[in-house]
Formats: C-alpha cells, sequence, structure tokens
C-alpha cells in the first residue's frame, strides 16, 4: 500500500470514529433527559403515602434509572470530551473533593488513608474527581459483598502524585460500564500528562492513578491533543 492509500485508509478511519462519536453523544443525550424525567417523577411520589411493596418498588425503579442515567453520561464524556482546566492544587484537597462526591452509602464504604497530603499536583481537579468518584462507584457496585470495602491512598514522590483504589475483595469481574468509565479517566489522566496503570495488592485489584507534579513538562498543545483509549490496557 502506498503512501496516499494508506493517507486515505486513515482518513477513513478518523471519519468513521467521528461519525460513531457522533451516534453514540446523541444516544446517550436521547437516553439522559427522558431516565431523568422519569427518575423526577417517581422521586416525587415518596411522600405519596404508598403502601410498603409498593414504596420499595419506587426505591428500586428510582435506583435503576438512576444508575441508568450515569451509564448515559458516561456515553456523553466519551463523546465529548471537556475541555481541560489545569491547575494547582494539593493532594489532600483532591481526596477530600473525592469524598465529598460520593453518595453517603458508598462513602461509608471507602476508607481514605492520606499520606503526603501537603504535596502539589497539576491537574482539572474537577475532572479527576469526577472520573474517579465514577471509577469508585462501579467498582463498588460489582463487588460481591455489600459491605466490602475500598481503600483509597494517596503518596507522593518528587515526580509523581499517586491516588491508589484498592478493592478490598479479591478480583472480581470488570463489567463493560466499568471498562468505560477507567478509559475515560485514563483518557483524560494522559491528556493531563498522568497515567493509570493496575497491581496486584495481595491479589487485590489496585487501579493506580499517576499526577505530574507541578506541570509535567507538557505544553497547551499537548494537553489539548486528548488521546484516544479504546480500553484499559492490562485490565482484567
Amino acid at each position: 500500500m502506498d503512501q496516499q492509500q494508506q493517507n486515505a485508509a486513515a482518513a477513513t478511519r478518523t471519519s468513521s470514529r467521528r461519525d460513531s462519536d457522533s451516534l453514540t453523544l446523541q444516544a446517550g443525550r436521547q437516553l439522559r433527559w427522558p431516565l431523568g424525567a422519569l427518575r423526577t417523577l417517581l422521586e416525587g411520589r415518596r411522600g405519596a403515602g404508598l403502601e410498603a411493596a409498593e414504596r420499595e418498588f419506587t426505591e428500586r425503579a428510582i435506583a435503576e434509572l438512576l444508575r441508568a442515567e450515569r451509564a448515559a453520561t458516561d456515553l456523553i464524556r466519551w463523546s465529548a470530551p471537556r475541555e481541560l482546566r489545569p491547575a494547582t492544587c494539593k493532594l489532600s484537597q483532591l481526596a477530600f473533593s473525592l469524598s465529598s462526591a460520593l453518595d453517603r452509602p458508598q462513602r461509608r464504604r471507602c476508607r481514605f488513608v492520606i499520606e503526603n497530603g501537603d504535596s502539589s499536583v497539576m491537574t482539572d481537579g474537577s475532572l479527576l474527581v469526577e472520573g474517579t468518584s465514577r471509577v469508585i462507584d462501579l467498582a463498588l457496585e460489582s463487588s460481591e459483598a455489600t459491605d466490602e470495602e475500598l481503600m483509597v491512598h494517596t503518596h507522593a514522590d518528587e515526580q509523581w502524585a499517586t491516588i491508589s483504589l484498592i478493592n478490598a475483595g479479591s478480583r472480581h469481574e470488570i463489567h463493560p460500564a466499568q471498562h468505560l468509565a477507567e478509559s475515560i479517566l485514563q483518557r483524560d489522566l494522559i491528556a493531563l500528562g498522568g497515567r493509570v496503570s493496575l497491581r496486584d495488592a495481595e491479589a487485590r485489584r489496585c487501579v493506580v492513578l499517576s499526577l505530574p507534579r507541578g506541570d509535567g513538562g507538557l505544553t497547551l498543545s499537548q494537553r489539548a491533543a486528548r488521546p484516544r483509549l479504546v480500553h484499559v490496557g492490562g485490565a482484567a
């Protein structure tokens, strides 16, 4: 295949990816709005004097609709990445924001161990917290035991600051929704000069987010490149 054919093939692949992203974005938006409207309607019935069985069914329906809404939001986040807004912040601030972003039931199942909390990092804090909290939600959701905990451990050296998400139980099957959430997080971290890696912590699944200390040597154009990843490399 000559250079002209290679360029044509590459252009075709790029166009196909853009079309796919556009369809995924439209699907995510079309799903999220009616799901949100239906959830709001059901939430309004909570105080309507329902019988116990109907109240339990309503709560389950609300939970399922919320789960579907979040899945639709993941499709939107994957297809339409937000503009990066990197800034300097403390590792402890990221950990506190992450804890606050979790719903109360998930927060109770997380144990935060903060080391080197005063270490400064250059990252987009809101984007990182949004992506990381989503990964935590799905990791806890897929746990076999409802009381299984997840440790959030921070650490830093001269070059990198890390946030490690360590499942308390043994490795479990990784569902497509969790793959997607981790892929979104990895894509955004790479664009910010960081990375995501998977490690074994005594047979437990450990997702390590590495953040650059300082600006990581990236130019604004490099940050804007936003690399595309199909999946999280090495995911179980």
